[in-house]
């Protein structure tokens, strides 16, 4: 779950544009990120949350995502 307090929010748009997080720097499209959010790949959902009616994820929640991506 994504801790507010301590991992800065990015909006689910522009999480593509933070290519260190990427394996080799190559970014997936934005929409892919989106889906990854909506509906998840392999039944593991990418966390977010929604402040003001936006989706928003951090680099964190990325590196868990890839983590339970890679053990299932």
């Amino acid at each position: 779950m994504i801790d507010r307090t301590r991992e800065p929010l990015i909006p689910i748009a522009r999480l593509a544009e933070h290519g260190r997080t990427w394996p080799e720097g190559r970014a997936p499209h934005p929409e892919t990120i989106a889906r990854w959010a909506r509906r998840g790949c392999r039944g593991i959902r990418l966390e977010t949350v929604v402040i003001g009616g936006r989706r928003y994820s951090s680099l964190e929640a990325v590196e868990r995502f890839v983590t339970r991506l890679s053990e299932a």
